[in-house]
């Protein structure tokens, strides 16, 4: 209650794609003013969509080095570190720029362990055939103190937070002069809310995926096919309680609505991509791709073409 409806936004974070907004299509909400008199205003209207990468941050992906697709995205960047006895740490901090009418995000933080046991031969490795398969497990967990997945809300729509626990699998297998790898993560939810028209939120699951095939050509010259999805909700509910108008005795009255948050589509990310090292001082990089569903909408495919030069001094 006293909420502005200036002030009354959703931001819907790219695990959720148009999940809500499309649920949403049709459903109004009242909103009075001083008076008492109602207004109604449209729902998807109070939502934003997540917008795409900009040209410069998938210019920094392609130079940057291959990395395992994680959840932990959600909360930005992630450093990793290794030990000898085959555990790895990856961690994180929530960092987001301000949205307007949403000001600035607390943090957040968020880890996943791996654990890459090898206990098998000599080499300390798995033989499948005439290659050497690497194995990992992983467990982790993520915590959001003014988001749900990345999506963040104002005015109304009350405040949410999450905690995510995550957990998955890494391989990989060395053969034929390939490098091989998959990952694959999956995450349980549970939502935070209240203060607003948010009157339930059902335990949330999320994925993701991706698979690298990397074959050295020469000394300097590396070819990489890949396939991946960014992290996707699977599965999730809310449940609203909309103001709709007023009865006679002036009090206000209410409906509550089930909408469904998963998104509409599924973004693939199929790419090839060749680097050359060593050339003028530094390492050139070109990749080829293309994004069915990009966002998690059900759109038409996005392709493109992206080309960098690297020198580290």
């Amino acid at each position: 209650a006293g909420q502005s409806v200036q002030a009354t936004r959703l931001r819907l974070g790219s695990a959720l794609g148009d999940g809500f907004s499309r649920s949403a299509a049709g459903l109004e909400l009242a909103a009075f003013d001083e008076l008492g008199a109602p207004f109604w205003f449209e729902l998807p209207a109070l939502t934003e969509l997540a917008s795409p990468p900009s040209s410069l941050e998938r210019l920094r992906q392609l130079m940057a080095p291959p990395v395992t697709n994680s959840l932990l995205k959600l909360a930005g960047a992630t450093t990793t570190t290794r030990t000898a006895s085959g555990l790895e740490l990856s961690f994180t901090g929530l960092s987001q720029r301000p949205t307007p009418g949403l000001g600035n995000p607390e943090p957040g933080i968020g880890a996943v362990l791996a654990w890459r046991p090898r206990p098998f031969g000599q080499d300390r490795t798995l033989r499948v055939g005439q290659g050497q398969l690497l194995a990992a497990a992983r467990i982790g967990w993520l915590g959001e103190e003014e988001t749900l997945l990345g999506s963040k809300a104002a005015g109304g729509f009350g405040r949410l937070s999450a905690n995510t626990l995550i957990s998955g699998f890494e391989l990989g297998l060395e053969t034929g002069g390939w490098s091989l790898a998959a990952a694959a993560e999956l995450g349980w939810t549970l939502a935070e809310y209240g203060g607003g028209i948010i009157s339930d939120l059902s335990g949330l699951t999320s994925s993701t995926f991706s698979l690298h095939a990397t074959r050295r050509l020469t000394d300097t010259d590396q070819l990489t096919f890949s396939l991946s999805q960014p992290p996707r909700l699977e599965q999730g509910l809310a449940t609203l309680r909309l103001p709709v108008g007023r009865s006679k005795g002036g009090g206000v009255l209410y409906r509550s609505v089930s909408t469904d948050l998963t998104p509409s589509g599924r973004e693939l990310d199929l790419a090839a991509s060749w680097q050359r090292e060593e050339l003028l001082g530094g390492t050139l990089r070109a990749e080829l791709g293309v994004s069915s569903d990009p966002g998690h909408l059900d759109t038409k495919p996005i392709f493109s073409l992206a080309t960098g030069w690297q020198v580290v001094f």
